[in-house]
């Protein structure tokens, strides 16, 4: 700067933003305009919009080239084909050039940019993103002059329009974070249309782990529909909000409850012909019909979601339901050649739309890891956790670890199945989350037994009581049929046994077949060590007939395998 002022008495000012500042004050004016200008559009800007912003519309190539010869900005590539591009040399440079703008001035240009970009860049991938951006600086910064009139809540609408429009782009390519933060622009920009999106901003919150924030809003949603007699809000977000409890540890969750919650809100979203929330709350009463343990249903419910979705045009919402349909089919009656046949079956929409999803990946590790495929079933698994970490999906991250431990217990690994078990049950328990938890810590006690550590089992077992809800069918049962355990090993047989046909009749109401093998399995532990030996191969054969019903092959032949040698002890002692 002191070079390009000749003049050796130049004080530095005593920050780089006011040093950059003062350099600015030396450019010739044309050049000094046509530098804010380009600080509008960003770090990089197009010649052509220099030029659309000036008043009036000027050409800017002399002093473009001259900012260039004095290494305030550069060539770049340009973003679409309307001339040259170029880029500020740093960050700071393009602050202290838009700095320099007042704020109505702001305002006009930012509002002038989105309407020159409209026409000129709609080929842009984030065209939606960048224009929303644009309108709501040029809203905020007529906010803050005040007052707003109709002019700047029509800027606020659409802003919000395209803001919540890029984030659902966001979410339906699973990128959940831009998507949290997108649909919060829109919320926070557009106050006229806020109350529609809190419900698919906590709906995203979920997914990154932010349960806490994700309650409020829905609280929030639910208060402000119910005042304002939105229906359709206040049916969506109580669905909603009853889920979240569920995953929690709230006293009030019943997974129950959430199904009859999605079927009112069905009844109220179909009348009202809101086909997008209707698809929503079928889609999460279906996944809850298959966590209290009817599986079958769930996948008539999900498919329906998943129809009206696709009707709709809501690639994300069918994907869901289609993901927690292979959910059911995992762990309900669904035999491994009828879910493949499934997979196959799908239309090329959703696979498309599947193509870098978690769901059909886990779906695969279990069919492996029942066929006795466990280096391929692990292969899967550690694919879809990868997929979950790069997306942000911290919940469903930690939780999925409830599947390699499961891979490991059917390899006879009991110690690598509680380091799995583990990991998900701490990573679940930072993120305040007690519905995957409450299932994984009784998969870890299960571990833990076979490991001889009893005291220890016994500890994460009253913490699983704790926080599982009294309808959540899985961990209800485990927790039974390992606590069963422990007081078989103990000696304390009647118990154990009580125990163990509790489990038996929670998990004979559902069609969880695996589960219901694997209680069988535990009550047979326990027959025998009263040494009940009949009883126990009746209760084996059971379970032999349930995992050859789903082709769960490896289970299967262990237990034949633990049959064979039972029915040959009873023989010998007779």
């Amino acid at each position: 700067m002191v070079r390009e002022s000749g003049d050796r008495d130049v004080v530095v000012p005593p920050t780089i933003r006011a040093l950059l500042a003062a350099r600015l004050d030396q450019l010739e004016p044309a050049e000094r305009l046509v530098l804010e200008r380009g600080s509008v559009e960003g770090q990089l800007f197009h010649s052509a919009a220099v030029q659309a912003l000036a008043t009036p519309p000027a050409p800017a190539e002399r002093e473009l080239v001259g900012l260039v010869r004095k290494e305030l900005v550069r060539p770049d590539r340009p973003q679409f084909p309307v001339g040259d591009a170029y880029r500020f040399r740093h960050l700071l440079i393009r602050d202290a050039a838009y700095d320099a703008l007042p704020k109505a001035v702001r305002a006009e240009l930012h509002e002038r940019f989105a309407t020159w970009l409209d026409e000129r860049g709609p080929e842009l991938v984030e065209h939606d993103e960048i224009l929303g951006y644009h309108l709501e600086q040029a809203y905020r910064y007529r906010a803050e002059l005040g007052p707003v009139d109709a002019t700047a809540e029509a800027l606020a609408a659409r802003a919000g329009e395209l803001l919540a429009a890029s984030g659902r782009a966001a979410r339906s390519r699973s990128d959940f974070r831009a998507a949290a933060s997108l649909l919060t622009r829109a919320a926070d920009v557009d106050a006229a249309g806020r109350l529609a999106l809190l419900p698919e901003i906590a709906e995203v919150l979920f997914e990154t782990g932010e349960l806490a924030v994700a309650a409020a809003l829905l609280d929030e949603a639910i208060e402000t529909a119910r005042s304002r007699g939105d229906e359709g809000v206040e049916a969506v977000a109580s669905v909603r909000r009853a889920m979240l409890a569920g995953h929690a540890g709230e006293a009030s969750a019943s997974m129950e409850e959430v199904v009859t919650l999605a079927e009112r809100a069905a009844e109220v979203l179909e009348r009202a012909g809101d086909r997008a929330n209707l698809a929503t709350v079928l889609e999460i009463g279906g996944k809850h019909a298959f966590y209290v343990g009817r599986a079958r249903e769930a996948v008539t419910v999900l498919g329906r979601a998943c129809e009206i979705a696709l009707e709709i045009g809501d690639l994300h919402r069918a994907r869901e339901s289609v993901m927690w349909t292979f959910g059911a089919m995992g762990f309900g009656p669904t035999s491994a050649s009828e879910a493949y046949a499934y997979l196959e079956a799908l239309p090329e929409v959703i696979r498309a739309a599947l193509e870098r999803e978690m769901a059909p990946q886990l779906l695969r590790a279990q069919i492996s890891a029942n066929s006795g495929r466990l280096g391929e079933a692990r292969e899967y698994f550690f694919q879809v956790r990868e997929r979950a970490r790069e997306l942000g999906r911290f919940t469903h991250y930690s939780g999925m670890t409830m599947f390699l431990g499961q891979i490991e217990l059917i390899a006879g690994d009991f110690a690598a199945a509680e380091r799995a078990f583990r990991e998900g049950y701490d990573r679940l328990g930072e993120l305040g989350e007690t519905g995957y938890r409450s299932t994984v810590a009784t998969l870890l006690a299960d571990a833990l037994v076979r490991l001889d550590r009893l005291e220890e089992a016994e500890e994460v077992l009253a913490v699983a009581e704790g926080i599982s809800t009294a309808d959540d069918v899985d961990p209800q049962t485990r927790l039974r049929a390992v606590r069963g355990q422990i007081l078989a090993r103990r000696g304390d047989l009647a118990e154990a046994e009580r125990l163990a046909r509790d489990a038996l009749l929670i998990v004979s109401r559902t069609d969880y077949l695996v589960l219901h093998g694997d209680t069988l399995l535990a009550l047979a532990d326990v027959l025998v060590a009263a040494d009940r030996r009949e009883e126990a191969a009746v209760a084996l054969r059971g379970a032999v007939e349930l995992f050859d019903r789903k082709e769960a092959t490896a289970q299967a032949g262990q237990t034949r395998d633990r049959l064979r040698a039972l029915e040959g002890a009873v023989s010998r002692a007779s």
